[in-house]
This record gives structure tokens, C-alpha cells and sequence, in this order.
């Protein structure tokens, strides 16, 4: 922001704005997920062509891996209530249902999160039905990804960083130490 290399509208974009805006050629990059290529294919941009999906860096030089890459860990839970309703069996069929290969794969190609699925990423028909997105790279990096715990403060905890977020790109000249006194309460507060 310092050295106007962000517009200064950034801010105040949603997803939509920035899918949009991506479509529209007026942003050259975005990030976001696999299942957002589904999207721009549906506008009309052709995989390969018109953009393409890379693994994100993890070196800081260029020169060296000096990270892992991540995502938040995809848990399911059967709720008391579902047990209470003897509906527990019902939900565990839900969850074998959704693990099955073809179904995710189906789920993969109608545009939600990508399963960490061996048997799907490593069945060539099926990845063939999804090049150039899932080329080697990009299955290499997504299925040696590292995993982040996630639990039920997890939403709060991402409205919290994403308002923290326009906050730092709103302030870029603001003193970090005094960003970090005023934030830090909000994010304690969520694990109470």
C-alpha cells in the first residue's frame, strides 16, 4: 500500500468483487481455491489458456522450500442432537457417502473444496477430466499439504483476521506494535 502497488479499492472487495474483477481481466492475480476455477470456466475462460492455477510459494528467496503449504483440516462432527435422535448411524452414511470416489470426484467437478482423495488424485481418468487445473503440480502441492486444526471459533477467528486485514492495508503507516496491542484482545477474546 506504501508504494501503491495495491489498489486502494481493495479493501472493499468481497469474493465477488474479486472473481469479477478477475473475469473482467482487471486483476492480473487472486487467491483463492481450486473449486473457483469451476467458476471462471463458467464465465468463460478457458483453463490453460485464459488463466491457469499455481501452487503458492513457500520460499521467501526463491531459492529454497522454507514453508509447508496449508489449509484448515475439513472435520466432521456428528452433533449430540443427531445421537439424541438416534440419527448418528444415518449422519456416519452421510459421511462414508461423501468419501466415496466417484462422489468426490463428482463433488470435485461441480465446484466444492477438493477432497484430500488418494484414490480420486491418483486415478488418471478422472484427473484427466480436470487438466490443465490438476496438473502435476498442483496435485503434488495439494496432496503433501500441511493441515491446520480447525474448530468451532474457526469462523469468528477469519472475521477477525479479515477485518484486521482491511484494517493493516487501510493503515499501512501505522506502527505494527500499536496494530498488534489494539487487535490481539479481539482474537483472545474468541478462545475466551
Amino acid at each position: 500500500m506504501r508504494e501503491d502497488l495495491v489498489s486502494t479499492d481493495v479493501v472493499a472487495w468481497n469474493e465477488d468483487n474479486m472473481r469479477g474483477g478477475f473475469v473482467a481481466s482487471n486483476v492480473g492475480m487472486m487467491l483463492d481455491s481450486a473449486p473457483t476455477s469451476v467458476d471462471a470456466q463458467a464465465a468463460g475462460l478457458e483453463a490453460g489458456t485464459n488463466f491457469s492455477i499455481v501452487p503458492m510459494p513457500t520460499s521467501r528467496s526463491g531459492e529454497t522450500d522454507d514453508g509447508t503449504l496449508v489449509s484448515p483440516a475439513r472435520t466432521f462432527f456428528v452433533t449430540a442432537d443427531a445421537v439424541e435422535r438416534g440419527a448418528k448411524d444415518e449422519a456416519g452414511q452421510v459421511l462414508r457417502l461423501l468419501m466415496q470416489q466417484d462422489v468426490a470426484f463428482e463433488l470435485m467437478l461441480a465446484g466444492s473444496d477438493p477432497h484430500r482423495t488418494d484414490a480420486v488424485l491418483a486415478n488418471p481418468e478422472m484427473v484427466d477430466q480436470w487438466l490443465p487445473i490438476w496438473n502435476e503440480d498442483n496435485i503434488a502441492a495439494f496432496s503433501n499439504q500441511g493441515m491446520f486444526p480447525v474448530d468451532l471459533d474457526f469462523p469468528q477467528a477469519e472475521d477477525v483476521m479479515e477485518r484486521f486485514n482491511e484494517f493493516v492495508v487501510s493503515n499501512p503507516d501505522m506502527d505494527p506494535m500499536a496494530i498488534a496491542e489494539e487487535w490481539q484482545p479481539q482474537f483472545d477474546a474468541i478462545r475466551g
